[in-house]
């Protein structure tokens, strides 16, 4: 974000998260270009710094988005001040709290699932055990026949 606040290329080495997506979206809009981890050296990191830099099309384009960034009817302050007249209006904001707010104790807890998936594991290892079990008797039977 700093980086398109000020209007510069980005030359980015995601490694985590939800990094590669983001430098996948850099490099569409070409504001930057991005360096895999895996092939990173001198000589391949020196090559996209290079043409970032050379290149005036990246800071067109990182200009470009400053100035969408920038373009906001109101100032940061003045969205403050507009959610905190509307929370007022309103009645304390009741209907803005997220859902997660009004959910039961144990199912915010995703307990329910939980239970679920206990009893779904303890119902496997019954039916397997059950199973195994008649094998080994008709197995037992076959040896006891054998051996008579």
């Amino acid at each position: 974000m700093e980086a398109i606040q000020n209007g510069v290329p980005i030359v980015g080495i995601p490694f985590s998260a939800d990094q590669p997506k983001n430098m996948a979206l850099v490099e569409a809009k070409k504001n930057g270009v991005s360096v895999q981890l895996e092939t990173l050296k001198a000589e391949t990191f020196a090559l996209p710094l290079k043409e970032v830099i050379e290149d005036k099309r990246y800071k067109s384009a990182a200009m470009a988005a400053r100035t969408i960034m920038h373009s906001h009817p109101l100032t940061s302050f003045q969205h403050l001040v507009g959610w905190m007249d509307h929370i007022l209006q309103t009645g304390e904001g009741t209907h803005l709290k997220p859902h997660g707010f009004q959910q039961p104790w144990h199912v915010h807890n995703l307990l329910d699932v939980l239970l679920f998936l206990l009893a779904l594991t303890l119902g496997i290892l019954w039916l397997l055990r059950k199973v195994l079990g008649l094998l080994l008797r008709c197995l037992g039977v076959a040896r006891k026949e054998k051996e008579a």
